[in-house]
């Protein structure tokens, strides 16, 4: 269980996403993505590459995918967004949105060498989906049960226990197979998770965006979703005092997690 001195708050359970460059959308150049994703704007509706192969194995429609509660610190190199979402979202059915206690697609499309393969490996992906009604709660309940500490999670230290029947920690060291995930099919994200309520930004990186002039973009963009893009960048963001925003946004996941920050 959790020490005495942790508390997993709602903030500590931020959802996070990281973006590069490659990550925008086709046909988009750089300072629309920004626009769309500092403004809450449109989202590209398909999925491609290994996110599309894992979709269709799973019957899922395009998604957005979120780590729950940390980063996953190969994903980001330009901009991390982190969101806050209610503790209780209410979808149809797992179709629409769902969380896992590992990387989905990963396990779809790309297992990680865990100490027993499971052999369908779509039935092993749906068993351990739970619904986003509950996500808080029994996320929370899986990490203190897993874990020591809530900085052990954020800091990806393999779990105690494992996070489902397979241990998946035995024959590899990436997190991908024991951090919990959450997503949202596209056509909900507007409802459910629109604008991020931070942006966590790799040092030079704000800056390069800023002096793209976002005003450039005026015609091309809907005026309001330009204003929220430049508050969002100018009110919410933080740039790397020490040139890792991934390590900055653990240390803050970390803080907000404590019971007496």
């Amino acid at each position: 269980m959790l020490e005495n001195d942790y508390q997993l708050t709602r903030r500590a359970l931020a959802w996070t996403h990281g973006f590069g460059r490659k990550d925008r959308p086709a046909g988009s150049t750089e300072v629309d993505f920004v626009i769309d994703l500092a403004g809450g704007g449109p989202i590209d509706e398909m999925s491609v590459g290994r996110t599309k192969e894992a979709e269709e194995e799973a019957n899922w429609p395009p998604s957005i995918y979120w780590f729950v509660g940390t980063v996953d610190t190969s994903f980001g190199e330009t901009v991390i967004g982190e969101w806050n979402p209610a503790m209780s979202i209410v979808v149809a059915d797992d179709t629409e949105g769902s969380a896992a206690p590992f990387d989905t697609g990963a396990f779809l499309v790309d297992p990680p060498k865990v100490s027993v393969a499971p052999r369908d490996q779509v039935t092993y992906v749906r068993d351990h989906l739970i619904g986003l009604a509950s996500w808080h709660g029994a996320i929370r309940e899986s990490i203190s049960e897993s874990y020591e500490t809530y900085e052990s999670y954020v800091y990806h230290d393999s779990p105690m226990t494992p996070m489902s029947e397979f241990d998946h920690t035995t024959l590899t060291d990436e997190p991908r197979a024991w951090t919990w995930e959450a997503r949202v099919a596209k056509r909900r994200f507007d409802e459910i998770a629109r604008q991020p309520d931070h942006l966590y930004w790799r040092s030079e990186e704000r800056r390069r965006i800023t002096e793209a002039r976002l005003e450039d973009r005026f015609d091309a963009q809907p005026s309001d979703l330009l204003s929220r893009a430049q508050e969002t960048i100018a009110t919410s963001s933080s740039v790397s005092q020490t040139g890792d925003h991934r390590l900055d946004l653990q240390q803050d996941l970390v803080r907000r997690g404590r019971f007496n920050p």
